[in-house]
C-alpha cells in the first residue's frame, strides 16, 4: 500500500511533520512500513545543519530525509530513502554587474544548484551514488562557504561511484529530469515490493515527486492547520490527465501541483492539525495523526 503526503504550499506546508507522525503511528502498531523522500533539496546557507551533517555522514542529504529516517529507519540506507538530493548554493553579489541581475539570477533554480546526488538502488540497503557538480554556479558562491563546500566534495567523493562536473545548472536539470526520475522510481519499486506500507513525501507543492509515486492508494494534502484526504485512484487519474496535457514535463521544469489536483478532485475528509513542537520518542502522537493512521489502517484492512 502506498500513502502520499504532498503540500499545498510551495514551502512550510507541514509535509514532513505529518509524514513523521503518520510513520510513528504506523510503526507503533507494528506494521511493516518504509519511508521515502524521492526528491529533496536544501540550502547550503539557510540549512547549514544539513550541510555539516552531510560532511559527517559522507553523503549529501537534507534535513527532511534525515528526520524521516530518524523515525522510520527503513530502508536503513538513507540514500535509498532519498534517491535525489540537491544542494542550492548562495551566490556572491560581487560576481554580478548589478543588484537587479543578481536578484533575477537567484530566482532561477538552474543558477543556484551547486551539487546533486542521484542514487541508483540495488536493494533497499545498497545504492550506487553519482554526484554532479555545477562548475559555473560553484565558481560564483560566497567566499565564506568555499572551504566548507570543498570539504563536502572531498567527503562525498569517497563513497561515490562517480563525480561528474557539468558546466551549467540547466545541464544538471536535464540529467535529473531523465536519469534522476528513473532512479527514484527504481528505488520506490524496491520498497513497495519489500514492505506492506510505504509513506512517500513529495517536495514543495508538487502533486507527486515521480510518476510511480502518483499511484498512491491514499493522498494527504497538507497545509498549515489542515490535512485534506483524497482518494488515491482519483488523485492519480487527475495527475495523469494534467501531465498528459503537456510534453517534456519533469519535476525541475513545469510539473503538476496539488492546487491543480484540488481543482479536479474533492477531499473526502478534512483533518484539523494542531500546532506542535519537536517530536520526542516518548511523545504521544497528536490527534490529527491518530485520525490519519486510523484511516490508513482501515483502508489497509479492506484492501
Amino acid at each position: 500500500m502506498q500513502v502520499l503526503v504532498a503540500g499545498l504550499l510551495p514551502h512550510d506546508a507541514g509535509k514532513t511533520t505529518v509524514a513523521k507522525y503518520v510513520l510513528r503511528g504506523l510503526r507503533d502498531l507494528g506494521l511493516d512500513i518504509a519511508a521515502s523522500k524521492p526528491i529533496a533539496g536544501h540550502s547550503a546557507w539557510y540549512q547549514l545543519h544539513s550541510l555539516l551533517k552531510s560532511i559527517e555522514l559522507g553523503i549529501l542529504v537534507g534535513n527532511d530525509a534525515l528526520e524521516l529516517h530518524s523515525v522510520c529507519q527503513c530502508p536503513k540506507a538513507i540514500e535509498v530513502l532519498n534517491p535525489i538530493d540537491t544542494l542550492q548554493v548562495p551566490l556572491d553579489v560581487v560576481h554580478f554587474t548589478s543588484p537587479k541581475i543578481y536578484m533575477e539570477t537567484l530566482d532561477t533554480l538552474a543558477s543556484i544548484m551547486g551539487i546533486a546526488r542521484v542514487s541508483t538502488c540495488i536493494d533497499e540497503n545498497t545504492a550506487e551514488l553519482k554526484y554532479y557538480i555545477v562548475r559555473e554556479n560553484l565558481s560564483r558562491i560566497t567566499r565564506s562557504l568555499i572551504n566548507v563546500l570543498n570539504t563536502l566534495i572531498e567527503r562525498i567523493s569517497k563513497r561515490a561511484k562517480s563525480v561528474m562536473v557539468v558546466e551549467r545548472g540547466r545541464d544538471l536539470i536535464s540529467i535529473l529530469g531523465t536519469e534522476g526520475v528513473a532512479a527514484c522510481d527504481k528505488c520506490l519499486e524496491i520498497l513497495l515490493r519489500n514492505h506492506e506500507l510505504l509513506v512517500i513525501e513529495s517536495f514543495n507543492d508538487a502533486a507527486a515527486p515521480t510518476h510511480l509515486s502518483s499511484k498512491a492508494d491514499i493522498a494527504f494534502v497538507v497545509t498549515p492547520g489542515k490535512v485534506m484526504v483524497l482518494p488515491g485512484d482519483k488523485y492519480h487519474k487527475a495527475f495523469k490527465l494534467l501531465l498528459d496535457m503537456e510534453t517534456g514535463m519533469h519535476p525541475w521544469s513545469a510539473w503538476v501541483t496539488t492546487s491543480q489536483i484540488l481543482a479536479l478532485v474533492r477531499p473526502i475528509m478534512l483533518v484539523d492539525v494542531e500546532p506542535i513542537t519537536a517530536m520526542k520518542e516518548d511523545y504521544r502522537i497528536p490527534k490529527f495523526a491518530e485520525q490519519l493512521v486510523d484511516y490508513v489502517v482501515k483502508n489497509l484492512e479492506s484492501s
